[in-house]
């Protein structure tokens, strides 16, 4: 969900032609709406396709919501980085997913990590993700389940309350932006 995320805010323009008619916020929330029903559709092609597959689960409508709730949240901390810091936030959106297929426990389990990728652990949404959904895969646990799930959100509102702190006063992103396609790093 992550990487279909990053590959929809590369593709789709995150930021307006023409900021003139709408103030900074609207404008994030215009493009916010349409990332966000972008972010639904892949959910649940996911989640229709784990279904499927007949991929074990405790409950389909759960599992389906469940993966609808990780990639809204997936897809607000996304499109923010993206609506903040133009290319460079696209890249430390692949940073972010590096760091975290590494260190969240989807391939190995913490314990099994380096000190490092247990430090960060807690630090990478992808992580209460996981165990999210590994809650509606091998039977719910309600209390791990909700309180996975509420770290997720803390994630998405805590994204989506700092870019509406920021979204209008950065002026020079534009510049930065600029910057760092002259020196062929990004495009």
């Amino acid at each position: 969900m992550w990487i279909g995320c990053l590959i929809s805010v590369a593709v789709v323009a995150v930021r307006l032609k023409s900021n003139n008619e709408y103030g900074a916020r609207a404008a994030y929330f215009g493009r916010l709406n349409l990332f966000f029903m972008i972010g639904m559709f892949q959910a649940l092609l996911i989640a229709l396709s784990a279904l499927f597959l007949n991929v074990q689960n405790s409950s389909a409508a759960l599992l389906t919501v469940t993966i609808l709730m990780v990639g809204a949240c997936f897809m607000v901390i996304l499109y923010s980085l993206v609506s903040i810091f133009g290319s460079l936030g696209k890249v430390m959106a692949v940073v972010l997913l590096i760091l975290q297929i590494a260190s969240s426990g989807g391939v190995y389990p913490a314990e099994l990590q380096s000190g490092f990728f247990q430090a960060i652990q807690p630090f990478l949404p992808m992580t209460y993700a996981i165990r999210t959904i590994r809650e509606v895969v091998a039977g719910v646990l309600w209390t791990s389940y909700w309180y996975n799930m509420g770290i997720l959100f803390l994630f998405a509102g805590a994204t989506l309350g700092l870019t509406l702190l920021i979204v209008g006063k950065i002026k020079n992103s534009q510049g930065l932006e600029e910057k760092l396609k002259e020196s062929g790093l990004v495009e």
